[in-house]
Parts: structure tokens; sequence; C-alpha cells
């Protein structure tokens, strides 16, 4: 069982945006951090991916991450759609409290979205893959990484909105 199975964390990336279709009425999902090509539901060798979307009727900003049962708890943030060439900072947050875990989604230095799941004590164990970024994650991204980070809040101690603040300020005029 690793330590992100058990310890708070975040995940934090920076990405340039490359959509294959700019037509909106399609939502070109673009997978920026994962273990897996499949995202939707159950699935055994996922335990948290982040994705982005093109589509403003359905999200630019999303994180989905798996509970100690297999389940897929996601949070859906940030109105509105990313763009060809965007250039983003995306990241989620799991903090594990007293029989819950709070999901938390990031974007641009912000927080966008927050879920409170009851009985999440932990990520499943069965995520067995890799972490894959860019152009490999969910077999899907036409984009460029730039950046990576993941935190083991648990160990430092630190807070996600305030890592993810200083990162961006950091960061911004680099890329």
């Amino acid at each position: 069982m690793s330590v992100l199975t058990t310890h708070s964390f975040l995940a934090l990336t920076w990405h340039r945006v490359r959509l294959s279709s700019t037509n909106t009425g399609t939502n070109d999902v673009q997978g920026v951090l994962s273990q897996e090509a499949n995202w939707q539901g159950t699935n055994a060798n996922n335990q948290f991916v982040l994705l982005t979307g093109s589509n403003p009727a359905v999200y630019k900003a999303r994180g989905v991450a798996w509970d100690q049962t297999g389940t897929a708890r996601t949070v859906v943030a940030a109105a509105g759609a990313v763009a060809d060439n965007d250039l983003i900072q995306l990241g989620m947050s799991v903090v594990y409290g007293s029989g819950n875990a709070v999901i938390s989604v990031y974007y641009n230095g912000a927080q966008v979205g927050q879920t409170t799941y009851s009985g999440m004590t932990s990520l499943q164990a069965g995520g067995t893959r890799l972490l894959l970024f860019g152009a490999h994650a969910m077999a899907q991204n036409k984009g460029r990484s730039l950046r990576a980070l993941i935190e083991d809040l648990t160990g430092s101690g630190r807070t996600p909105l305030t890592l993810v603040q200083q990162d961006y300020a950091a960061n911004l005029a680099r890329f």
C-alpha cells in the first residue's frame, strides 16, 4: 500500500492545452494526470485522475478519486471550458478527517470545487499502475505537461490551498 493511499495529498500539474477539436458542441476530455485510460466508474487500476474539458456546458476541470471500496468520488469544478493553447495549473487534494475525506479541485491558483465524502478513509489499494502525465495520461491528452508536484500533506503538515497559491505565483511567468 503506497503512502498516498492513506495519507492526505495534493497532486498539482501545469499544462498547455492542445484540443483535437475546437467544436464547442463536443467535450474534448483530456486527462492531465491518471493511472488508467478508463476514468469512468469503478476501475481497479485507478486511485485518482485529473481531467480538463472543452465544452462549457459540461466542465473545464474535474477530479476523481477512488475510495477504499473502489467507488469513484468526483468533484466537478470550474464553469466554462478550456481553450486551445490555454496554460493551466490544475490540481486536486484529498484530505482525510475522522471517517471522511474532503476532495478539492484547484484551477489557476484558486480552489474551484470541494466535496466531503463520508466514509472515505483511503484511496483504493488496487491502484497498481504508475502515474502518467501529459501525452500518455488516459491516452487522450494532446497537450504538454510542464510541471508536476505531489505533496504528502500528512508528512509536511502544509495546507493545500496555500501550496497551490504559492506554486501559481512562483511559476506563472515561467511558462
